[in-house]
């Protein structure tokens, strides 16, 4: 099963736990929770490009595996670096530009669509996605 593909988000658990946890701008979460979220994910030799679309709002990121990339998170800076934990798992580490915040995602690919869990200080937000 590939990991690549179109989905739509079909439900999210705890984002507004998880936003104020991470001390971000808890107005996001008004478009985070009223809104359809999609997600695409494409492969190009080694390179990944992974976009997000909500309530019109498109964040994209391309990286390769193994390698450090720099991130914006709602005008936060994070240096990611994003590896495979078995053929169905990618695993993201997050961590602020100032290094005191760390994020784990994790994202579990099945032939339906993916789940995707983002822990910070045992606050996880959920997000299950359909493949489209």
């Amino acid at each position: 099963m590939a990991m690549e593909g179109k989905f739509e988000m079909q439900s999210s658990e705890h984002f507004e736990e998880f936003v104020k946890e991470l001390g971000l701008n808890v107005d996001m979460t008004n478009v985070d929770l009223s809104k359809t979220s999609t997600m695409q994910i494409s492969k190009d030799g080694e390179t990944y490009h992974m976009k997000s679309e909500t309530a019109g709002i498109s964040h994209e990121v391309r990286f390769k595996l193994g390698e450090e990339f720099e991130d914006d998170m709602n005008g936060h800076k994070f240096k990611n670096v994003v590896t495979l934990d078995g053929e169905h798992k990618m695993v993201q580490k997050k961590t602020s530009a100032d290094g005191g915040k760390t994020v784990n995602v994790v994202r579990e690919f099945s032939d339906a669509g993916c789940t995707v869990r983002s822990t910070y200080n045992n606050v996880t937000w959920t997000r299950v996605y359909k493949r489209v």
